[in-house]
C-alpha cells in the first residue's frame, strides 16, 4: 500500500505505521550486524539473566519489538487491501499469492544471504516463511465476520502457551506440521533439513490481530492516539501483571536476582521462540505506544526512518547480503581469511581476533544504515511510479 495513493489525511497515518516498520528494520539491522560484526563475547546469548551486562542485554531486549511489529502490521495492511477490494477473493488471492511469494524468498534468495553458499543442507524457516504461512492463514481467517476475526486472534496469542507441552509424536506422520506450528528448533528432513525457527501459531495470531484492530486507522486523528496509547498501556500492565505471578503466559519463569538489574533482567527475558504470551503483550504493547508517539511528530522529523519501513522486504532481502558482504572485508582484513564467513552466521565460529566490541557495532550500523539509505529512498520513488505489478512483491 502506497502513501502516495492515499488522501492527505491518510497519508499521514500510513507515515506513522512506515515510521514503526523502519524502526523495527533499523533493530534487526542492529541485531544482524552483531551477529556478523560482533566479537566472540558478543555471540553468547544477549538475552541470558546470568550474564549481568545491561548494555548487552537491553541491545538484544531492544529487538525483541520487530517480528510483532512486522506481523502486526502487515495485518493492518492487508486490512487496508480488503478496503480497497471489490471482492473479498481479491484480498485472498492477495494473502495467498504474497505469502507463497515469501516462503519462495525464504527458501531460496534469504537463504542465499545468510549462507552465501549454494549447498541448501540446513534451511532455517524464519521470519519471512513465517510471514507466508500467517498471510496464508489470513486469507482464511478473513472470512469470518471482524469480530470473529478479533476473537480467533485473541485466543491463538492468549491461549496457544496452553500447548506449549505437546508433543509432536502426539501427530504420528503429520508430526512435522506441529512442528511448524509450535515446535522451535525443530527439524524435519534430512537432506534438506528444515529447521524451524520461527513455529507460525502464535504469529498467525498477530498478524489476525492487526488485521482485526486495523478499523481504528480510519478514526480521527486525536481519538486514534488515545486508543492506541491506551490499548498500549493496558497491554503493558497485564503483561507486568502475568510475569509477577509467574502463574501463565511464559515456560520460563523470572527469578529474583542478587542484584535489582539482575532481577529486572530476568523478568524481562520472555520466550521468543516460540512468542510466549508475555513476550507478545510486552513487544505489541510498545508498538501500540510507539504508533500513538509517531503521529504526535511532524512527517518531516520521521521521514527518515519511514523509507525504511515504507521498503520493508526490499530492505531485508538486501540488507543481508549487505551486512555479509561488509563483514566479509572485515574478516579479510583482520584476519586475511574471509572461508569461513562463507557460511550461515549461526553455525561459524569466530576467531578471537574477529570482530567489534558493542560500541563498535552500533558504529558500524550506522554507517551501514547511511549507505543504503539513498538506495532505499530511490527504490520508495520508484515504487510510487510504477505502482502494482511486480513492485508489489517487493
Amino acid at each position: 500500500m502506497s502513501v502516495s495513493q492515499l488522501p492527505e489525511g491518510k497519508k499521514a497515518r500510513l507515515e506513522s505505521i512506515d515510521f514503526i516498520r523502519g524502526l523495527a528494520m533499523i533493530a534487526m539491522a542492529l541485531d544482524h550486524t552483531r551477529d556478523y560484526f560482533g566479537s566472540r563475547s558478543l555471540k553468547f546469548n544477549l538475552s541470558d539473566p546470568s550474564l549481568g551486562d545491561g548494555s548487552l542485554f537491553f541491545t538484544r531486549w531492544l529487538t525483541h519489538f520487530a517480528p510483532p511489529s512486522f506481523f502486526f502490521l502487515a495485518g493492518v495492511s492487508a486490512y487496508f487491501v480488503a478496503t480497497q477490494s471489490a471482492k473479498h477473493t481479491q484480498l485472498i488471492r492477495w494473502l495467498v499469492t504474497r505469502g507463497l511469494w515469501l516462503i519462495f524468498l525464504e527458501l531460496t534468495i534469504v537463504y542465499l544471504g545468510w549462507h552465501f553458499n549454494f549447498r541448501f543442507e540446513i534451511i532455517r524457516l524464519q521470519t519471512i516463511f513465517a510471514l507466508g504461512v500467517s498471510m496464508i492463514a489470513l486469507g482464511a481467517i478473513s472470512l469470518l465476520p471482524l469480530p470473529a476475526v478479533g476473537f480467533v486472534s485473541a485466543i491463538l496469542i492468549f491461549g496457544h502457551n496452553v500447548f506449549d507441552k505437546v508433543s509432536p509424536s502426539s501427530f504420528g506422520a503429520v508430526d512435522w506440521i506441529w512442528n511448524i506450528l509450535h515446535v522451535p528448533e525443530s527439524r524435519i528432513g534430512s537432506s534438506p533439513s528444515f529447521v524451524v525457527v520461527y513455529p507460525v501459531l502464535p504469529w498467525i495470531g498477530v498478524m489476525a490481530a492487526g488485521f482485526a484492530i486495523a478499523p481504528i486507522f480510519s478514526l480521527g486523528s486525536a481519538l486514534r492516539r488515545k486508543i492506541l496509547a491506551i490499548s498500549g498501556v493496558l497491554l503493558l500492565t497485564t503483561f507486568f501483571i502475568l510475569r509477577s505471578f509467574n502463574s501463565y503466559g511464559d515456560l520460563v519463569p523470572w527469578e529474583t536476582k542478587s542484584t535489582i538489574w539482575g532481577s529486572t533482567f530476568s523478568f524481562l527475558n520472555c520466550t521468543k521462540y516460540p512468542p510466549s504470551l508475555s513476550f507478545l503483550l510486552m513487544t505489541i504493547g510498545q508498538t501500540f505506544l510507539l504508533l500513538a508517539l509517531a503521529e504526535c511528530v511532524t512527517l518531516n522529523k520521521i521521514r527518515f526512518v519511514a523509507v525504511f519501513g515504507s521498503v520493508q522486504l526490499f530492505f531485508y532481502l538486501v540488507h543481508l547480503y549487505l551486512i555479509h558482504g561488509a563483514a566479509l572485508l572485515l574478516a579479510w582484513y583482520q584476519t586475511g581469511d574471509f572461508r569461513w564467513l562463507l557460511e550461515s552466521f549461526v553455525d561459524v565460529k569466530k576467531p578471537f581476533e574477529y570482530g567489534f566490541g558493542l560500541l563498535g557495532v552500533y558504529v558500524t550500523t550506522l554507517i551501514l544504515l547511511l549507505a543504503f539509505y539513498p538506495v532505499c529512498k530511490r527504490y520508495a520513488a520508484f515504487k510510487r511510479r510504477c505502482r502494482g505489478g511486480w513492485t508489489s512483491y517487493l
